[in-house]
């Protein structure tokens, strides 16, 4: 996830893989340019392939279907002086960072079959949306509930998750700015989770959303990906980590 497509190329045209395929494969044994593959790469032929090789791979994992998944999101930085045009911008908990925001449904076995990468000032609802709608979260088994933080706490949301994967969407209360939360019995999706919520039940289930915290410490910290926190101070942003990669 850290390196370029570049190495992934040289590897395929001089490496072993390229050596057996000049043998064995029946095909002329080419492998594209860099121009082509990145052009290739961009195509929604080449991405369908990438999910037909993760759904084999949990196949051959042999990894029980889940029925509870988790939804949440990361920040993943590229730095404040970053040439890169499509890192944007966006404000989390008073900070501010530039990069991207991945976007990830993860099961209680800690497989990730769905992830969408956008821009890091794209809201989680609006990805949200994308993310239930994707058929591949459902090839790994019946998903009856999807427990996220509060940040998700929507009535619409909550209808469309019942509406796309007949599941529950649990998640804490989020007022947004309302005094009291007496416009939660108007709503049935909402003061259904609020309901679990109060139970002992309710509340042990929402602890399960550690396991996704713990693929991003994971994943941040093998693919070395790392986030460049800058906080803004009497108008100036000032960079706490000086180690700035982006995600490829």
């Amino acid at each position: 996830m850290d390196r370029p497509i570049s190495i992934a190329q040289k590897r395929l045209a001089e490496g072993s893989v390229g050596w057996w395929m000049k043998r064995y494969w029946f095909w002329p044994a080419k492998v594209p340019s860099l121009p082509t593959l990145t052009r290739r790469a961009r195509e929604p032929d080449f991405r369908r392939l990438l999910r037909e090789v993760l759904h084999r791979l949990i196949k051959r994992l042999h990894r029980r279907s889940a029925s509870r998944v988790v939804m949440d999101a990361t920040i993943l930085c590229t730095g404040a002086y970053s040439s890169d045009p499509e890192s944007r911008w966006t404000c989390r908990s008073g900070k501010w960072f530039r990069g991207y925001a991945l976007h990830t449904i993860c099961d209680e076995n800690g497989l990730l079959p769905v992830w969408l990468v956008t821009s890091a000032n794209v809201q989680e609802m609006k990805a949200a949306g994308r993310l239930v709608r994707k058929p591949a979260a459902m090839k790994s088994g019946r998903i009856k509930m999807v427990i996220s933080d509060n940040g998700y706490d929507s009535e619409p949301l909550h209808q469309f998750v019942r509406r796309r994967s007949k599941a529950m969407l649990l998640a804490p209360v989020n007022l947004r700015g309302a005094k009291t939360d007496d416009w939660r019995l108007r709503q049935p999706g909402c003061d259904a989770a609020y309901c679990m919520l109060q139970s002992v039940e309710g509340q042990r289930l929402l602890e399960r959303r550690s396991v996704v915290e713990r693929w991003y410490s994971s994943f941040k910290g093998r693919s070395r990906v790392k986030a460049s926190i800058l906080m803004k101070e009497n108008g100036v942003f000032n960079v706490k980590n000086k180690h700035l990669s982006s995600f490829c």
